[in-house]
């Protein structure tokens, strides 16, 4: 079941569809949600949870172009993953930052770019999606990006019932740890 909020004086963790469960010593492992841009929600899957982007990805019979937004190591991975699956489709990687894996070494950017390109990944790098219109993406540059499958991998954010839960959470709302 999904937890959807706690009760910390009544020790108490609370469902979606199902009566609050009591507890005495209390273990979240709550994972974490795709970083979504608002708007943006309904077209397209988070690759996280993973088992909903499966039953996404199992959905699609026939793929022409599908799009990867997010260049992070995650994303360079599903678009060649993707391209394994469709090796016929058009595959895009969209990426609002301006090279792909950031944070990682140049020479390992270079490496996978040239790997992306070897496979016909097509890069759009420096420009975020700001909007979408049934399948087609619009990004900050102008350009639009039409699509028959939408991944995001562009990072975790918390529950969003976390931050009223009472827990202690950090600046970006996930469970502060020791």
């Amino acid at each position: 079941a999904k937890a959807v909020g706690i009760d910390l004086a009544s020790k108490t963790l609370l469902f979606e569809g199902r009566p609050p469960l009591s507890w005495d010593v209390l273990s979240l492992n709550l994972g974490s949600r795709p970083k979504i841009p608002a708007g943006l929600q309904d077209v397209g899957v988070g690759v996280k949870p993973i088992e909903g982007y499966l039953a996404a990805l199992e959905a699609v019979d026939q793929c022409h172009h599908a799009v990867v937004v997010g260049a992070g190591a995650g994303g360079v991975e599903i678009a060649l993953a993707l391209r394994a699956r469709w090796p016929k489709a058009r595959v895009s990687l969209i990426h609002g930052g301006t090279t792909i894996l950031p944070g990682h070494p140049a020479m390992a950017r270079a490496r996978m770019a040239r790997i992306l390109e070897a496979h016909g990944v097509e890069l759009h790098l420096g420009s975020k999606v700001v909007a979408a219109k049934g399948r087609e993406l619009e990004l900050e540059n102008g350009t639009r990006v039409a699509s028959d499958f939408v991944t995001y991998t562009t990072g975790a954010c918390p529950h969003s019932w976390l931050r009223d839960s009472g827990l202690a959470v950090d600046a970006q709302g996930f469970v502060s740890v020791d």
